[in-house]
């Protein structure tokens, strides 16, 4: 296949490492946090369960590009799982309510 088992390897420990962050306890408090501050529906298209969509929650500048902020609720939006997934961590678009310097929405 033209790849070294320690490549591989090395592919395989990175991935476990990934999905390791999104079952870890921090990730898990500041997620149900930010579900129960925010709702659950899409701040993007307005959909939620009662649609029959997943919730997921965002992070608006990528955890890739900027792992400091992974667990920062004042970068996290709530994104149904075709808004986020269409998102990708291609852009840093923010479909949250205008915020005030705290993150927190302004009526």
């Amino acid at each position: 296949c033209g790849f070294t088992k320690a490549e591989i390897l090395a592919d395989v420990a990175a991935l476990a490492c990934e999905d390791s962050f999104y079952l870890s306890r921090e990730w898990r408090v500041v997620r149900y946090k930010v579900i129960t501050a925010r709702g659950n529906k899409c701040e993007c298209c307005g959909a939620g369960p009662a649609e029959g969509v997943a919730i997921h929650v965002d992070h608006v500048k990528p955890r890739s590009k900027f792992p400091e902020l992974a667990l920062d609720p004042k970068n996290l939006q709530i994104l149904c799982e075709d808004c986020n997934l269409g998102k990708g961590n291609r852009d840093t678009i923010d479909w949250r309510p205008a915020n005030d310097e705290d993150g927190e929405q302004v009526a």
